[in-house]
């Protein structure tokens, strides 16, 4: 099996010149293709989209805690709430459905497809689910040699691919699991050293055991992007391959946004405090990017967008680029 190995030697402009770049009241976890962003305010789900900030309704008005983790290509959201008794994961689509705790531990949600499937793992029993009506919780276990060993679920595809990862004593093992529920690691040898996010092709992005960003593919072979200097994140991964993470750069945390073997630092918006950097928390398939102002020391600041000033400099169009 070959398995390439790139270095794309990238250039690395630091001016944005395709995105208008705006503050936003709250912290925001992912973005849709119509825009639809869905984050967390004061504790409180939220949505928005076109200047409108909407508070998502919780199904038992205890006063507790809330926060929305990701939305589907068709709007559908997830959360995660404080009520880890009653409501440990909530649907909004547009109503919200409370899901019922998983067979074991405490269910944590980390993605959504356009089927209302949802990915994520019981933390303490560390065990990966994916829940789905009507069968419920479906337990996501390692292949092969990985079996019996902690799973974790952070994305999943609208084909119904879902990327997590197994975890050993000293490193951690990419997974995908099919539609069915198989999971495999055909990668072998590429450790994780950070979250897998996976895009509608069967894309997989993460920081691999040799500290590059690495891309997989579901047929097995791999590119890393070595031009990427000191990740510490990848944060997703568009349809288009665009990809967004974060960096330490001369000591500091720095946003950024890899597409077409070019790789632009994401700045904050004007005004924001000295040292303050974007950490990316989500991409839609235009290259719209969204994340949080943080000081050095991982404090929130505000949220941002980074918007497409205009429709043909999407990701997806056949627009070429100088």
């Amino acid at each position: 099996m070959t398995i390439p190995d790139a270095d794309t030697k990238a250039s690395v402009p630091v001016k944005l010149l395709e995105w208008l770049v705006a503050s936003l009241p709250f912290f925001p976890a992912a973005i849709n293709d119509a825009n639809l962003i869905v984050g967390a305010q004061n504790n409180k789900a939220v949505q928005f989209q076109n200047g409108n900030l909407q508070v998502l309704p919780f199904i038992v008005s205890d006063g507790g805690l809330s926060a929305a983790v990701d939305v589907s290509s068709l709007g559908a959201i997830v959360g995660k709430t404080g009520n880890t008794q009653q409501q440990p994961a909530v649907v909004w689509f547009p109503l919200p459905l409370a899901l019922p705790p998983a067979p074991i531990g405490v269910f944590v949600p980390t993605a959504i497809n356009k089927n209302l499937n949802v990915v994520g793992s019981s933390l303490d029993a560390q065990v990966a689910f994916k829940w789905h009506d009507p069968f419920g919780y479906q337990a996501l276990i390692a292949p092969d040699v990985l079996k019996n060993h902690p799973t974790f679920a952070t994305d999943i595809n609208d084909n119904g691919y879902t990327a997590g990862f197994a975890e050993m004593p000293s490193e951690a093992f990419p997974i995908v699991w099919s539609p069915q529920n198989v999971g495999s690691n055909p990668w072998h040898i590429v450790t994780a050293r950070s979250h897998p996010h996976i895009n509608s092709h069967g894309d997989m992005a993460l920081i691999d055991g040799h500290q590059n960003v690495t891309v997989l593919h579901l047929n097995g072979l791999f590119h890393r992007i070595t031009s990427i200097p000191d990740p510490v994140s990848v944060d997703g991964i568009n349809d288009e391959g665009r990809i967004i993470g974060t960096s330490r750069v001369n000591g500091a945390l720095r946003g950024w946004t890899f597409f077409n073997n070019s790789l632009v630092w994401l700045s904050p918006p004007h005004g924001a405090a000295a040292g303050a950097f974007v950490q990316p928390t989500g991409v839609n398939s235009c290259g719209n990017i969204v994340g949080s102002v943080l000081n050095q020391s991982g404090i929130f600041m505000s949220g941002v967008s980074f918007i497409k000033q205009l429709a043909f400099q999407c990701d997806n169009s056949v627009v070429v680029h100088k």
